[in-house]
């Protein structure tokens, strides 16, 4: 799985650096996600419900661990990047995701290569798996989500659709659309 996170993580927070520091491309609702996350912290009454109720909470959640190291680097949430690189390793790990699943499916090798990098060298999975957004974590639990019900659906085994569950639950905390999902599934 490395083989596959680790290039596609170093594309896309590459992309974000490009994004954020060379042309100065700073998504507003990212901002506002890293913004909330950075009260949580930093403010002067620092606590969790400044997260607000605005954004489904992962987003703004999963930024707090990396916004924990701004004093050391200030642009982490001056420039928002904080956002750039959850958006990066989230949308690596959707890729890693779709390789699981074509594995699962029992795809072969130079097959599922393909797949996987044409999924991950998409130009809107490169987007925004960069640019700060919650589009990489929604990807990520909906694949997980996929993932746990197709082997369900081929096993039957009762624990792998309670994880397909709990991967739909974790993808409310990133996007409504979620609800959708957890319909049709």
């Amino acid at each position: 799985d490395l083989w596959w996170f680790v290039p596609t993580f170093s594309v896309y927070i590459a992309i974000g650096a490009v994004l954020a520091f060379h042309y100065g491309s700073f998504n507003g609702d990212a901002q506002a996600r890293v913004a909330n996350a950075y009260y949580v912290l930093f403010s002067r009454d620092p606590h969790l419900a400044a997260i607000g109720f605005v954004w489904n909470p992962l987003p703004s959640m999963s930024t707090l661990p990396i916004l924990l190291f701004s004093h050391l680097w200030p642009a982490l949430h001056d420039r928002a990047f904080a956002g750039n690189i959850t958006s990066a390793l989230f949308m690596a790990g959707a890729v890693v995701q779709v390789r699981a699943i074509l594995s699962d499916f029992k795809v072969r090798r130079s097959t599922a290569i393909v797949l996987t990098l044409l999924f991950a060298l998409h130009p809107m999975i490169v987007y925004y798996g960069a640019n700060g957004m919650s589009e990489g974590i929604f990807l990520f639990t909906l694949l997980g989500a996929t993932r746990h019900l197709c082997r369900f659906l081929e096993h039957g085994d009762a624990g792998t659709l309670v994880k397909a569950g709990v991967w739909l639950g974790v993808a409310y905390y990133a996007r409504n659309e979620a609800v959708a999902a957890a319909g049709f599934a």
